[in-house]
């Protein structure tokens, strides 16, 4: 049996097109995941003036995106083991 040394392995690597277009996508799926939250904190006063919404209720709207993270990480974190992370990830893009 052949033993691995994993500090080597990632010290003798070169970053080549892969690793550049990996941490691309990356950063674009951070940047998509993101967005709806700034974009709801730019919009808020204008929400709250237009539709008369007190801050509780802006609040409360604002909240619902983050259970709504959590519950798709959850859900989507069993659905990525069952069927693999690459095709998890390109459903959550789509959605």
């Amino acid at each position: 049996m052949r033993i691995i040394n994993v500090k080597e392995l990632i010290d003798d690597s070169k970053i080549n097109r892969f690793h550049l277009l990996l941490f691309i996508s990356c950063i674009l799926i951070i940047t998509c995941d993101g967005y709806d939250l700034v974009v709801y904190g730019t919009i808020v006063p204008i929400l709250m003036k237009s539709w008369n919404l007190s801050p509780a209720v802006t609040g409360i709207l604002g909240s619902y995106a983050l259970i709504g993270a959590l519950l798709g990480a959850i859900i989507f974190g069993t659905v990525a083991d069952k069927i693999g992370k690459k095709r998890t990830a390109m459903i959550c893009l789509i959605l």
